[in-house]
């Protein structure tokens, strides 16, 4: 808007230049249905609105900027210059610019009207599910969605500050380098794979921050880095795979509602596959849905410390069934040193794969379903019990 002697001349251009920082789409935006990823700072800048001839310094020209809430447009403190910053968007938003033009009477200049922008409409992509299996940082492998109703292809992979991470039954997601994740859920299957370097970190954000309803493979090089009060779950058919020696301590403590929740019906595996023996926590409470025991390798896997039961200051319960052998292609010779006085418990039953060897070295096992040895049970030297309460 221009003030020329007596009269006011132009008008605001109408539109605005919508400019993405990070750029999260490879190239400049437009004004509408703008690509950005949730959470991330966003600018829009305001073009045509420089005023020309010479202004009064006590009476400049004025930008506000405004925020559409709820139907209402709402001044936006601190934004009174030609760029907003959207502040980092979680849902889609409309901006808009109120200007006002500046005056110099001693000129001959008188003020000009004020104008409105025309309406910046940025469209947040909050929503991400798997389009087909492949690699979590290739944007081939997701879709994502403003509304989680309508679907595009995904222009840039999605992190912890997404509303919803789905990765869809049927597909195999992989994540190959470190990623921060939140509001994911798994029904399909999620590998932490073995990479060098590779760390995945989970955020805590609204609700549940992990839900493992098909499977989960963490197989990554290093511990999952849990934020406080992250919270996880697993469905009645979800599974847990653990092949590497870090703690599943954190897969304990960040149950939500505690691990004694965890659905029996799920399952925990520990698998050998390399080198690495898989650890297993056997102590402080801990509840594991069915477990199974098994071996990848070849030749029979002599558990250590890391991977049997021990410790004396609780025992371990197994909410479902637990089998030492499972599926592998290998043998298992699992260790009991376990020695709180309380035996470990099976409410399940208890099934020892024919070439496997269970050795109950501690207090010793109650199993309140079957027993169906095909292998197995040594008791040593101790005194070990062996208790079959079951009907």
């Amino acid at each position: 808007i221009t003030a020329d002697g007596n009269a006011c001349t132009g008008t605001l251009t109408a539109y605005c230049e919508v400019v993405v920082a990070p750029i999260a789409n490879g190239g400049t935006a437009t004004p509408t249905d703008t690509v950005i990823s949730a959470g991330d700072s966003t600018n829009i800048t305001l073009i045509g609105s420089t005023s020309t001839g010479t202004q009064n310094s006590s009476s400049p020209q004025t930008i506000q900027w405004q925020k559409n809430e709820s139907g209402k447009w709402v001044d936006l403190p601190g934004d009174t210059i030609n760029v907003c910053n959207t502040h980092g968007l979680a849902s889609s938003k409309s901006y808009r610019a109120y200007v006002t033009s500046g005056y110099d009477a001693g000129y001959g200049r008188v003020q000009c009207s004020s104008a409105y922008s025309s309406v910046a409409n940025v469209k947040v992509y909050s929503y991400f599910r798997s389009k087909q299996s492949g690699n979590w940082n290739n944007t081939a492998s997701w879709e994502m969605s403003a509304d989680s109703i309508n679907w595009v292809n995904a222009s840039y992979i999605p992190d912890f500050k997404c509303l919803s991470i789905l990765v869809q039954s049927g597909h195999t997601i992989t994540l190959t380098q470190s990623e921060t994740v939140d509001q994911l859920i798994v029904n399909g299957t999620l590998t932490y794979g073995d990479y060098s370097g590779n760390t995945l970190t989970i955020n805590n954000g609204i609700g549940i921050d992990l839900a493992v309803n098909g499977t989960f493979e963490d197989f990554g090089p290093n511990s999952i880095v849990w934020n406080t009060n992250v919270k996880w779950v697993m469905g009645a058919n979800g599974t847990l795979v653990r092949s590497r020696s870090t703690s599943s301590d954190n897969w304990r403590d960040h149950y939500n509602g505690g691990i004694s929740n965890i659905p029996a019906t799920a399952n925990w595996i520990l698998r050998k596959t390399a080198t690495d023996n898989p650890s297993l926590t056997s102590i402080g409470n801990m509840f594991y849905p069915n477990l199974t025991i098994e071996n990848n390798t070849s030749g029979t896997w002599i558990t250590d410390s890391i991977s049997s039961f021990t410790g004396n200051s609780s025992s371990p319960s197994i909410k479902g069934n637990m089998n030492i052998g499972g599926n592998g292609s290998g043998d298992v010779s699992f260790l009991n040193v376990n020695t709180n006085s309380t035996p470990v418990a099976v409410n399940g039953s208890l099934t020892i794969k024919s070439g496997s060897l269970l050795r109950s070295y501690g207090t010793g096992f109650e199993v309140k379903g079957n027993l169906v040895l095909n292998g197995t049970i040594d008791y040593g030297t101790g005194s070990a019990t062996f208790v079959l309460s079951g009907n």
